[in-house]
């Protein structure tokens, strides 16, 4: 992700279970020559599969395996504040919903709008693929810790 004139890698996965995802994030400032880690714990659970985009001046991280729907944002990608809202409409945010989360998903900002594409939401690989559109008009004063995808 390149966000203020930096790179980002932002949670992750060495292995698909749980024990093997990431929640670190790292942050380079010339070109992805040299990593420093911003944050080791920043406020969300581990995670892969999740949408980071940039929106106005913050980055939002949406979702993610284990059919997380949660969304957080940041100015500065170490410090992470949970929105109110969750995205698909899912209730109980920061949990895993089989029958609502989602990871492996596309995140595209375009004409003013966040858009969700597709996506999975099983345990196991190509085990229920999503072949729905979200979107989200983004109003020119738009506050990120309101969002509702």
């Amino acid at each position: 992700m390149s966000f203020q004139d930096r790179l980002f890698i932002i949670a992750g996965e060495v292995g698909f279970t749980d024990d093997t995802q990431l929640g670190d994030i790292w942050s380079s400032a010339d070109a992805g020559k040299s990593w420093e880690m911003l944050s080791q714990a920043p406020g969300f659970s581990a995670r892969s599969g999740h949408g980071v985009v940039a929106i106005g001046s913050s980055l939002v991280l949406i979702a993610g395996w284990p059919e997380l729907s949660d969304i957080y944002s940041s100015t500065d990608g170490a410090k992470w504040k949970k929105a109110a809202g969750t995205a698909w409409n899912c209730g109980n945010s920061g949990v895993r919903n089989d029958s609502c989360g989602k990871f492996d998903f596309w995140p595209v900002v375009h004409d003013q709008q966040l858009f969700l594409l597709g996506g999975s939401g099983s345990r196991s690989t190509f085990g229920k693929l999503y072949d729905e559109t979200w979107a989200l008009p983004l109003a020119a004063q738009f506050d990120v810790a309101s969002i509702v995808v």
